[in-house]
């Protein structure tokens, strides 16, 4: 059976039809779908999975044996939603076997060292005219930002939801593990 979206899918459409038996007019009500258009089925958002450590100390007014300042180190954790969609690339398999991998197609050619070269430019002019003094004139005439291919989507706020705390400490090795299992395990 057809599920349809709406009802501009179906179209309904009186026919009447002689019953040569009967000789009376019938009225037959007909169900026929129109075309639907091709749908594109969008997979589900992305997210990442990002923490960092909260840390704050807590001074003790009158200190003792039993109550002293502290270090407190507790981690934040949230997902933001990746701005760019990278369900067009292929994760099922590697490009290339490892043992037959050449280095030499990693390294940059002549065209990205040029492409490089030009974005090192960029980033010079901005570092010259904004701490050296001389240069500060030229600033209005220095390229702000970089345009690529996802400037559109990078410019757009990122979409994030808390995660809450941990009360674990990152920079110790058996906490971060734990950190870790719980991020995995939900």
């Amino acid at each position: 059976m057809q599920v349809f979206r709406s009802m501009e899918d179906l179209q309904v459409s009186e026919e009447v039809i002689e019953s040569s038996a009967e000789g009376q007019a019938t009225e037959d009500l007909r169900i026929t779908s129109l075309p639907l258009p091709a749908r594109q089925l969008t997979p589900p958002p992305t997210y990442s999975i990002i923490f960092d450590n909260l840390d704050f100390f807590m001074h003790t007014h009158h200190q003792s044996t039993l109550c002293s300042n502290s270090s407190i180190h507790w981690v934040h954790h949230m997902a933001v939603q990746d701005r760019i969609p990278t369900h067009h690339l292929d994760n099922s398999r590697p490009l290339t076997d490892l043992m037959h991998y050449d280095l030499g197609t990693s390294l940059p050619g002549p065209e990205t060292q040029m492409h490089m070269r030009r974005e090192f430019i960029v980033l010079g002019s901005r570092i010259l005219t904004r701490y050296l003094d001389v240069f500060k004139p030229f600033s209005k005439v220095g390229v702000p930002h970089m345009p690529h291919q996802y400037s559109e989507e990078m410019a757009q706020p990122s979409t994030d939801y808390t995660l809450g705390l941990i009360f674990k400490n990152e920079n110790k090795s058996t906490e971060l593990i734990d950190v870790l299992r719980h991020i995995q395990n939900k």
